[in-house]
């Protein structure tokens, strides 16, 4: 119970240092980036995300001295879980459409109008920043140095950890389930893969991800324009279950191939 207790106080932490950090940034330099040049106001966030993550840094570094990040890469796996991620997409989507399916679909008139500015921040910041800091945070450290501590079964640990991870992209003011099952699902596909692959590949599958959903915002009009075509018939279901089918295929088929690994209780056990 205590390392839950002490996973609950460090995801709290990380999500109360963005929210008020970034308040902070915004209150301090806002007004001045908005008379300089508003499409630089998500420069802002970039700031706070760089801050954390060199705090973070800091902190990894004289805590965990002398264990390495990041391990000798193999190509084909990097190939093979980009596959995954994209059959991943597929698989979920009819969750991101839930509340569609038995009404209307409403396209944009158009693709995301945001200048270059503002979608290179975002692009920065969604892409690059947070799955970096989000890896570091939930599986780095609250999968790989507390709840790996305890004698617990594989999924126990790895259902925590997706359910902390989850928790931080709740909006308190409207909760979306939605939203809450799409982050608990990743975090499951990104504990696997920290567990089989290691932490650089987990960053990996996250930051595709996120350059999906990226994309797609970014051409939201078109992709509307593809769903409301479809409407949800026999052939969208088909392309799902066909994701679903590959995905599991692919987990089953490769994902226990790459390395035998030791129960998750003697992973880190000469740790300290």
């Amino acid at each position: 119970m205590r390392n839950i207790f002490l996973s609950i106080i460090v995801t709290c932490l990380y999500h109360f240092a963005l929210v008020y950090l970034s308040i902070i940034g915004y209150e301090l330099i806002g007004m001045i980036v908005l008379d300089y040049n508003p499409n630089f106001l998500g420069g802002i966030d970039t700031i706070v995300y760089l801050f954390i993550g060199l705090f973070i840094a800091v902190l990894f570094r004289f805590a965990f001295k002398g264990e390495p990040l990041f391990e000798r890469v193999k190509i084909w796996i990097f190939v093979k879980l980009f596959v995954v991620v994209l059959l991943f997409r597929v698989m979920i989507d009819p969750i991101i459409w839930s509340e569609h399916i038995f009404k209307d679909l409403v396209v944009p008139q158009s693709n995301n109008q945001l200048n270059i500015y503002e979608n290179l921040f975002r692009l920065l910041n969604f892409v690059i920043l947070v799955p970096l800091l989000e890896e570091l945070v939930f599986r780095f450290f609250i999968m790989g140095k507390i709840l790996m501590k305890n004698n617990w079964n594989e999924w126990i640990i790895i259902t925590l950890s997706s359910l902390f991870f989850s928790l931080i992209h709740i909006n308190i003011e409207r909760i979306n389930y939605n939203v809450l099952i799409l982050m608990f699902l990743l975090g499951v596909l990104l504990s696997l893969t920290y567990i089989k692959y290691g932490f650089i590949y987990c960053v990996f599958v996250h930051v595709i991800y996120n350059l999906i959903t990226w994309f797609i915002r970014l051409k939201k009009g078109d992709y509307y324009l593809i769903i409301s075509k479809l409407d949800f018939d026999f052939r969208y279901w088909i392309i799902v279950t066909t994701g679903l089918l590959f995905f599991l295929l692919f987990n089953f088929k490769f994902m226990n191939r790459v390395r035998k690994t030791p129960p998750l209780t003697e992973v880190f056990k000469n740790d300290h």
